[in-house]
C-alpha cells in the first residue's frame, strides 16, 4: 500500500456502518376483505416499575377466505411532542402466542428501529372459519408519571392504532394498576377524534373500557389516572432521533475529528498530486536524454537524478522526433487518444502509403486499402483501427456507417482497440510510468470510494451528533475524483520527448511559407499534415501550401488523396482534420437509432382523543 494511500485511509478506520431495514406496515399477503374481528379482548397489567403485561385475545374470523393467522405491529419508540431531538423508548418484550381453538400459531417476530411486527401462524397451513388467537408481551414506557406536569400518573395508552386493516368488534379493554383509578377515559373513532368510547368504567385499581365496533384505519386511546407518586419518573426512557439539525453538532469530540480528517484529506490530496507531477532529467537541457553509456531506467526513474519538471521557453524544432508515429505523440500532450489523434493516424497511414482518401462530398470520405511501396509494418494500433475501417475488404465509404449497426459496432470496437493500444504503447515506450486511461480511471474509482466512505461516516456519526467529521473524508475523495484527469504524470523520457514535440508544434503554428525548406521533390506537406492535425493547425498548415502552390512554388502533388470533384491532388485539404470526428458522430448515430429501434416508493400528559396516547400499531390477517 502507498504511503500516499495510507494517509486516505487511516481517518476512515473510524467508519462503523450501520444498516436497517425498514418494516413493512402490513404482511407479506394481502389481506381478504371479508375477514374480520369479531372480539378483540385487552388485558394489561401495570406494575409499580411502570412496565406492562399485555394479554389480547381475539376471535378472528376468516369468512370462508382462508388464511394463515393474524398479525399485529407494535410501534417501539415515538415521537416526543416540543422536542424533536428525543425518541420516546416504549420497547416490547417477551412475546408469546397460543390458540385456544387449536390453529397454528407458530409466532414469528421481525423488527425494525421503528417497531415490531407480531405474525402468528403458520405459513405453510391455512385456516378457515373463527379462530381464537391469545397474544401476550410486555411493554415498558406506556404510563406518563405527573403527565403534563400534574400531581397524576397517567397511562394514556393508544390500545388500538389506526393501522388496523380489518375491523374490530366487541373491543374490551381491563387495565390492572398498582394503585387505586382516580379517572378513566376513552375515545374511538379516526385519528384525533373525541368520540367517547361506549362505556369506561373504573373500580379500585381496575379500570375497565368498552367499544362495540371499529371499521379499518380507526384507533382506541384510553386515559387511566392514578395519584401522583405511583409510578416512577424512571418509568420513561428517551433515545436520541436523528435529524439533519442536529447530525453536525460542534462539539470536542467532533471539532478534533473534523480536524484530523481535514488536515489529513488536505496533507493527501498535497501528496498525491505531488507525487503525480511530470518528471524531468536533472541538469539536462529541456528535449535531452542522457547519452550513450548510462544506464537509464525510464519508467523507475532510479538510475539518474530526476526533477520536477519545469515550464521552460520552447525551443523550436524544424521537424518531428524522429521516427515516432503522430498517434502516440498526440497521446504523449495531454494523456489523452482523442479524435484527432486517430485522424492524425489515418492520414499517416495514407501518406506512408497503406491507404488511399477519396473525398466523396463536403463531409463524407471513402478510404481504399493498399500495399505501401516499401516494407513499412504497422503498429498496434494502427493494425486494430485499419481492422475496424476495413475488416476484410478493401474499401471503406463513411456514408454506409449511418443506419447499418453491425459495421457501427465493428468501426467502434476497432477505434476503441487503438486507443488502448495507443495508450499502452505510449507507457511501453517508457512515456508514463502508468497506462494514464487506467491511472484516471483508478484514482477517479479511488475518488469516488472515499467520498462515499465520508458520507457513510457522516451518517453513520451523525447519530452521534458527529457527522461533521466525516465531511472533510468526502469532500477530500470528490477532491481527488475532480483531479483524477490530471493524475498521469510522464516520466523523465516522456518530459524530455515532449519539449522535443512542443518546438516542433511551435514551428508548425508559426512557420510562414516563405521560412519553410524542402529537399528537391519531398512531400513536405504530406510528410507533416498528420502532425498537424495532431496539433490541431491542419488548417493553417494548408493554407500555407495553398499560398507556394499558387505562386508555384511548391508542385508536389499528394497522390495519397483525391479531392471532391478535383481529382489527385489538392481538393479540399483543410476538411481532412474532421475525418475521425465525422465518423465517431456516424457511428454513434447509427447505433443510437438501433438502440431505439430495440426498446420501440419529553413525555407530557394525554392530549385527548384518538392517537393522542403513547403506543399504538395496527395489525391485520395474512
Amino acid at each position: 500500500m502507498s504511503r500516499t494511500l495510507r494517509i486516505f485511509l487511516i481517518p476512515l478506520l473510524a467508519l462503523l456502518a450501520v444498516m436497517a431495514w425498514p418494516l413493512s406496515a402490513h404482511a407479506d399477503d394481502d389481506p381478504s376483505p371479508w375477514w374480520e374481528i369479531t372480539r378483540y379482548d385487552v388485558t394489561a397489567t401495570l406494575d409499580e416499575e411502570g412496565m406492562t403485561d399485555v394479554r389480547v385475545e381475539m376471535d378472528f374470523d376468516f369468512m370462508g377466505e382462508p388464511g394463515h393467522g393474524p398479525f399485529v405491529t407494535l410501534p417501539e419508540r415515538q415521537a416526543v411532542p416540543g422536542n424533536k431531538d428525543l425518541w420516546r423508548d416504549i420497547p416490547v418484550s417477551d412475546i408469546s402466542a397460543s390458540s385456544p381453538t387449536g390453529a397454528p400459531a407458530d409466532t414469528h417476530v421481525e423488527r425494525n428501529s421503528d417497531g415490531v411486527m407480531i405474525k402468528v401462524g403458520d405459513p405453510g397451513i391455512t385456516v378457515d372459519g373463527q379462530q381464537t388467537y391469545v397474544i401476550e408481551y410486555t411493554v415498558a414506557g406506556l404510563p406518563n408519571p405527573h403527565a403534563g406536569g400534574s400531581d397524576i400518573d397517567q397511562l394514556g395508552w393508544n390500545v388500538i392504532g389506526p393501522y388496523w386493516e380489518v375491523p374490530l368488534n366487541d373491543i374490551s379493554v381491563t387495565v390492572n394498576g398498582p394503585a387505586e383509578v382516580q379517572n378513566a377515559a376513552c375515545f374511538a373513532g379516526d385519528v384525533d377524534s373525541t368520540s367517547s368510547c361506549a362505556d369506561a368504567a373504573s373500580s379500585g385499581t381496575t379500570a375497565t373500557y368498552r367499544h362495540d365496533r371499529l371499521a379499518p384505519g380507526d384507533g382506541l386511546t384510553i386515559a387511566t389516572d392514578y395519584p401522583g407518586g405511583t409510578l416512577p419518573e424512571t418509568a420513561v426512557t428517551y433515545s436520541r432521533r436523528v435529524h439533519l439539525g442536529n447530525m453536525f453538532e460542534l462539539s470536542p469530540i467532533s471539532g478534533i475529528g473534523t480536524a484530523i480528517t481535514a488536515l489529513a484529506g488536505v496533507a493527501g490530496v498535497t501528496s498525491l498530486r505531488r507525487s503525480k507531477r511530470d518528471k524531468a532529467f536533472s541538469g539536462m537541457v529541456p528535449g535531452l536524454s542522457p547519452g550513450h553509456g548510462q544506464s537509464v531506467d525510464p519508467i523507475r526513474d532510479q538510475s539518474v537524478d530526476v526533477e520536477d519538471r519545469r515550464k521552460t521557453p520552447v525551443t523550436v524544432r524544424f521537424e518531428p522526433p524522429t521516427e515516432r508515429n503522430p498517434g502516440l505523440l498526440g497521446t504523449l500532450i495531454d494523456a489523452r487518444v482523442d479524435d484527432r489523434d486517430l485522424t492524425a493516424t489515418i492520414i499517416d497511414l495514407a501518406v506512408r502509403g497503406h491507404l488511399k482518401v477519396e473525398q466523396v462530398d463536403q463531409i463524407n470520405y471513402r478510404l481504399h486499402r493498399t500495399a505501401p511501396v516499401n516494407s513499412d509494418r504497422l503498429l498496434p494500433h494502427e493494425s486494430r483501427l485499419m481492422s475496424g475501417l476495413f475488416g476484410h475488404g478493401n474499401v471503406f465509404d463513411m456514408r454506409v456507417v449511418k443506419g447499418n449497426q453491425n459495421l457501427a459496432k465493428r468501426i467502434a470496437n476497432g477505434m476503441e482497440q487503438s486507443r488502448s493500444r495507443l495508450y499502452s504503447g505510449a507507457q511501453q515506450l517508457g512515456w508514463f510510468r502508468h497506462n494514464p486511461r487506467i491511472m484516471r480511471l483508478s484514482w477517479l474509482l479511488i475518488g469516488l470510494a472515499i467520498a462515499g466512505v465520508g458520507a457513510l461516516m457522516t451518517l453513520a456519526l451523525g447519530t452521534r451528533g458527529h457527522g461533521l467529521i466525516g465531511i472533510p473524508v468526502a469532500v477530500t475523495g470528490l477532491a481527488i475524483a475532480g483531479v483524477s484527469q490530471q493524475l498521469t504524470a510522464r516520466t523523465p523520457e516522456g518530459s524530455a520527448m515532449l519539449d522535443q514535440l512542443l518546438g516542433f508544434r511551435e514551428y508548425l503554428m508559426t512557420a510562414e511559407a516563405d521560412q519553410l525548406r524542402w529537399e528537391e521533390g519531398e512531400d513536405i506537406f504530406s510528410k507533416y499534415l498528420p502532425y498537424a492535425i495532431m496539433f490541431n493547425c491542419a488548417d493553417r498548415w494548408t493554407k500555407v501550401f495553398e499560398d507556394l502552390r499558387a505562386r508555384g512554388v511548391y508542385t508536389v502533388e499528394p497522390t495519397w488523396f483525391h479531392g471532391y470533384a478535383m481529382g489527385y491532388g489538392w481538393g479540399n485539404m483543410a476538411g481532412l482534420s474532421n475525418i475521425s470526428t465525422g465518423l465517431s458522430s456516424a457511428i454513434s448515430s447509427s447505433i443510437s437509432q438501433a438502440a431505439s429501434t430495440a426498446s420501440a416508493g419529553s413525555g407530557g400528559g394525554f392530549a385527548g382523543g384518538v392517537g393522542g396516547g403513547v403506543g399504538g400499531g395496527g395489525g391485520g390477517g395474512w
